[in-house]
Parts: C-alpha cells; sequence; structure tokens
C-alpha cells in the first residue's frame, strides 16, 4: 500500500479527533467504487481522498464526506461500526417493538422506559445479537422491517420528540428480521431473555 504524507495540519486534526494514520487508506486516484470495495477489503473507514470544495480538505469517510468540515460524522461512523448489542424491546402498553443498539441493558430499558419513548412506560429488552458492526445491523433490520414502522410522538419530561425506532409487528417477525439481518456475519451471537415471548406476538 502506497504511504501517506498526511500535513502537520492533518496531523493535529487526527490527534484532535482521537484518529491515527493508520486508520487511512490512500484514495486519491480511485473511483467511489474501487476506493468503497478496497476500504471494506482491508476494514478502514477513513481514507484521504481529492480534497472537498468547501475547506479543500483530504480527510474523508470512506462514503466520500469531508470529516473535517464536518466532524460530528467520526463519532457516528465509529458507533456504526463497533462492536456492540443490537436489541428487540417490546412495550404491551403500547403493543410496539423498538430495534435500537446500546452498551448496557441495564441503562437501556430503564432509560426508554424513564422518557416514555414512543409514548410507552413498560419497555423490556426482549431478543439481542452481540457482534461487530452494531449500526450496519441496526440499519438492516430497520430496512427489512420498514413496512411495519410506526412514529409516535412523546415527551420525556423536557422536550417532545417523535419516535422513529418503533415497529408495529409480532415479536418472531421482528426476530426473524434481526437474524436475517446478521446472515453471512462472522463472530455474532444471540441471546433471548425469555423462552416465552408470544405476549410480544402483536397483530
Amino acid at each position: 500500500m502506497e504511504e501517506i504524507e498526511f500535513t502537520e495540519e492533518e496531523m493535529l486534526f487526527l490527534f484532535n479527533m482521537g484518529l491515527s494514520a493508520s486508520d487511512f487508506f490512500n484514495a486519491q486516484w480511485m473511483t467511489k467504487v474501487q476506493r468503497d470495495t478496497y476500504g471494506k477489503s482491508i476494514g478502514k473507514l477513513f481514507m484521504v481522498g481529492s480534497r472537498c470544495k468547501r475547506g479543500w480538505h483530504r480527510l474523508r469517510a470512506r462514503s466520500g464526506h469531508c470529516i473535517q468540515c464536518n466532524t460530528d460524522k467520526i463519532a457516528f461512523i465509529k458507533r456504526h461500526y463497533e462492536y456492540g448489542r443490537v436489541y428487540i424491546a417490546g412495550s404491551l402498553e403500547t403493543e410496539l417493538l423498538k430495534i435500537g443498539c446500546t452498551a448496557s441493558f441495564d441503562v437501556r430499558d430503564r432509560r426508554l422506559s424513564d422518557e416514555t419513548y414512543a409514548g410507552a412506560t413498560d419497555w423490556e429488552i426482549l431478543f439481542w445479537v452481540t457482534g461487530p458492526k452494531q449500526g450496519v445491523i441496526e440499519t438492516r433490520t430497520h430496512r427489512l422491517l420498514d413496512y411495519y414502522r410506526t412514529y409516535r410522538r412523546y415527551h420525556d419530561g423536557k422536550s417532545s420528540h417523535v419516535a422513529q425506532e418503533a415497529f408495529s409487528c409480532p415479536y418472531s417477525v421482528a426476530k426473524d428480521a434481526m437474524l436475517e439481518a446478521i446472515d453471512g456475519e462472522d463472530a455474532y451471537y444471540t441471546n433471548e431473555f425469555y423462552v416465552d415471548n408470544s405476549e410480544y406476538e402483536f397483530d
């Protein structure tokens, strides 16, 4: 692989953002398809590419977005690909399921209920998968269940929000979608809190 020469400004940016030169690959002469394929093959999320129009920067996400102009992209991308748990939570009050990802179930289901997410106060974690690329698996599952997605306005005690990760479908449908989302992926394992989740087989 061709060695990348970073400017002092770029090295300072990497230091401030908690990144290193080894997080990047050189995509300056690659097409979009080439850089995407190559970046995935070596497991790198960031690249040195052509300069952006706004700030004349070279440091980009593999998607092509300038991470120097849009530093918030860095945390989002890291979270999307980090190791974690993707879960199905259920509410009997609202007959809804939620697909999300978290590092702590003890905190997560309590927070969902405290925030009255989608108008419910009885959220329970039912099923989860653990492995790399938690955000990728979450997004895949959402897409597979898009037909069942429902938007509910709720108030968390401070402000009003619209729930965007709530689904009105049987638990078994959501579980099958999540299993399909991890099909072909390595190093994933599954867990189920209850043997019988029939109460959550919503129509």
